[in-house]
C-alpha cells in the first residue's frame, strides 16, 4: 500500500515539474532585452541617456524608462528617480534633471511586461562641479544707506544678518535661457510670456518652435524677461531668485567688502557697463572686472531681478529677511547699460511690474547651501 501511494506521489511530481518546465520554455521564449545607452551631456545638474528595449514576445511593453539614483542597482520602486517613456519597445532618450552638483549616479534603463520587469546594464557618472556659481560665506552687514546719502528709499540703513549661500558668478545669458525655453516653453504670466522675444531688440528669437539666440549674442545677458520667466528659470536649474538683501550682500562684496560705492570699486568704468562707456548696448558677461568675491557685473549692464516685493525699510535688525509678504512690484537692482553711474551703486533700488520684462531687465540665481 505504501509502495502504490508513494509511486503515485512521484507521478504526481513529474507532472508539476514538467508543467514548469513547460512554463519556463515559455518565459525563455519570451524575453524582454534591456540597453542602457551611453550617457551624454553630463553637466552640474543635468544629464542624458535612454535605452534600447527589443522583447519576442507577444504581450505589450507596459511601461519603460530610467532609473536612476546615488547608490548602485536603481529599481522602479524609487518612485522619485524613475523617468518614465510610455509604452512599446523601441529606442528612447530621455533628460536627467535635479542632479545634485559633483554626486556619482547609477543609472538603468527598463521595461515592463504583465510577465516581467527587465533592467538594462548599469552605467554611472559624477555631475560636473559649477564653476558658474560662487559661495557666499554668511554674516552681517549694513543694509541701505546713511540718512545723509541717497535716497528716502534707502533709507534707514539697518543691520541684516544672513546664511551661506551661492550665487551665480556672472548674469544669465541668451544662451541659457534659450536652453530653458527650449525645455519649458514661453509660458504665461498674468497673460503675458516669460520673456518678450517679439520686442525688437530681444537677443533670442523663435524659428520652427525652436529658441536660439542671434548670432553673436550667446553670452550676452538675457533681456525683456519679466520676473516670473527669472524665478521660472531659477527653479529649472534648482536654485531661486535672491533676496533683495542677498543681492546687496553679495554687491557689496560680502565678508571680504572693501566699502566700495559700487560693485567691486569707486571707479565705475572698472566695474560697470553703464550709459557713458556701454555705446547703447548691453556686452557679454563677464567682460569688466569681478567684484570681491569674484561676481561680475552686480553693478551695470543689466537690472537684476530680485525675489522680493517692494517696500519701505525699517530700522529694526532683521535675519534672512525675505521682504514683505504681498505688493505691487518687485525689485531690481545694480543699473544697467542705458542709465547714470547713479543706478550701479550697491544700494540703490529700483522696482517694477512683474509681468514686465524690458530691455535692459535681466537676472542672476541664487542657491540655497544644502549641507
Amino acid at each position: 500500500m505504501k509502495t502504490h501511494y508513494f509511486n503515485w506521489l512521484i507521478v504526481i511530481v513529474a507532472i508539476v515539474l514538467l508543467n514548469a518546465c513547460k512554463k519556463d520554455k515559455i518565459d525563455i521564449n519570451e524575453t524582454i532585452t534591456v540597453k542602457t545607452t551611453e550617457i551624454t551631456n553630463i553637466g552640474t545638474t543635468t544629464a542624458e541617456t535612454g535605452g534600447v528595449i527589443s522583447y519576442n514576445g507577444t504581450e505589450e511593453i507596459t511601461d519603460k524608462g530610467i532609473c536612476y539614483s546615488e547608490t548602485p542597482s536603481p529599481t522602479t520602486t524609487a518612485k522619485n528617480n524613475i523617468i518614465h517613456q510610455g509604452k512599446g519597445k523601441e529606442v528612447f532618450s530621455c533628460n536627467l534633471t535635479g542632479l545634485k552638483e559633483e554626486t556619482k549616479y547609477y543609472v538603468r534603463a527598463y521595461a515592463v511586461s504583465s510577465k516581467f520587469t527587465v533592467y538594462g546594464d548599469e552605467l554611472s557618472f559624477t555631475t560636473k562641479k559649477d564653476d558658474s556659481r560662487v559661495f557666499v560665506a554668511g554674516g552681517t552687514f549694513l543694509m541701505g544707506s546713511p540718512d545723509d546719502i541717497g535716497l528716502p528709499t534707502e533709507h534707514p540703513q539697518h543691520e541684516v544678518t544672513l546664511n551661506d549661500f551661492y550665487i551665480s558668478k556672472y548674469e544669465i545669458s541668451n544662451a541659457q535661457f534659450a536652453n530653458f525655453l527650449n525645455a519649458n516653453g514661453n509660458l504665461l504670466e498674468e497673460g503675458v510670456p516669460y520673456i518678450n522675444i517679439q520686442a525688437h531688440l530681444c537677443e533670442i528669437e523663435e524659428t520652427d518652435g525652436k529658441f536660439k539666440p542671434k548670432a553673436g549674442k550667446e553670452n550676452f545677458p538675457v533681456s525683456f524677461v519679466n520676473w516670473y520667466g527669472a524665478k521660472a528659470y531659477c527653479q529649472w536649474v534648482g536654485g531661486r531668485l535672491p533676496t533683495e538683501a542677498e543681492w546687496e550682500y553679495v554687491a557689496r562684496g560680502g565678508c571680504k567688502s572693501k566699502g566700495y560705492i559700487y560693485s567691486g570699486s569707486n571707479t565705475i568704468d572698472d566695474i560697470a557697463w553703464y550709459n557713458n562707456n556701454s555705446e547703447n548696448s548691453s556686452h557679454q558677461v563677464g567682460t569688466k572686472q569681478p567684484n570681491e568675491l569674484g561676481v561680475y557685473d552686480m553693478s551695470g549692464n543689466q537690472f537684476e531681478w530680485c525675489n522680493d516685493w517692494f517696500s519701505d525699510y525699517n530700522a529694526e535688525a532683521q535675519y534672512n529677511p525675505q521682504g514683505a509678504a504681498n505688493g505691487t512690484m518687485k525689485i531690481l537692482r545694480g543699473g544697467s547699460w542705458n542709465y547714470i553711474s547713479s543706478y550701479c551703486k550697491v544700494a540703490f533700488r529700483s522696482y517694477y511690474k512683474a509681468s514686465m520684462g524690458l530691455v535692459n531687465y535681466g537676472f542672476r540665481v541664487a542657491y540655497d547651501k544644502t549641507n
